[in-house]
């Protein structure tokens, strides 16, 4: 018999495989065979947090991490020195 608290963990994993490679563009590579050489065309994440920095130019939605917290930009913006996420609301949102 088999126990369905085990099996649900096995069932995520996969999907998560397929949904992943089809997120980068690796699902029509290997859904048809190779007929010769092919070029594999991948996506390019673009919500993966990156390091707060000052000279940087941030758009609505980009994600940063600064002091291991997680922000989402509100306002399109150029970050400045005095700027950092946690002293300016208006321009980050916190992810919790």
């Amino acid at each position: 018999m088999v126990d369905a608290n085990r099996a649900a963990p096995a069932v995520a994993l996969i999907t998560t495989v397929v949904l992943g490679a089809g997120l980068y563009g690796a699902s029509a590579a290997l859904a048809s065979p190779a007929s010769g050489p092919r070029a594999m065309h991948t996506a390019t994440p673009t919500n993966i947090p990156r390091t707060w920095t000052t000279a940087q130019d941030y758009k609505v939605g980009d994600l940063v991490l600064y002091d291991l917290v997680v922000y989402r930009c509100l306002q399109a913006h150029s970050a400045l020195e005095g700027w950092e996420p946690p002293g300016v609301p208006a321009l980050w949102q916190p992810l919790v």
